[in-house]
């Protein structure tokens, strides 16, 4: 492996997705997720509301699953990351 140059930020187009709290932060850092670190003592189950619907934990699971076979059909020789990076995020977008 070679460094290479690090490519632009790529910008939310889609008015409807939001930034995830580590998205604005430094280091990469979520709130949120140290929170639940830090009070979270067991596993949490979901109830039927929070499975079903749009912007629920079924529909993030079918679209990460849709946005990972659209990165997966995206490998292969010759293919550099940032290209791979550009079909994902188009993938986000849609």
């Amino acid at each position: 492996l070679r460094p290479a140059l690090l490519s632009p930020k790529r910008a939310v187009t889609n008015k409807s997705v939001r930034l995830p709290d580590y998205a604005k932060h430094p280091a990469g850092v979520s709130d949120s997720e140290q929170r639940d670190r830090a009070s979270n003592n067991s596993i949490r189950v979901y109830g039927p509301e929070e499975l079903e619907g749009e912007c629920n934990l079924r529909y993030a699971c079918a679209m990460g699953r849709e946005v990972l076979d659209a990165g997966g059909k995206a490998c292969r020789v010759g293919v550099t990351t940032d290209e791979i990076d550009r079909v994902v995020h188009e993938a986000c977008m849609e």
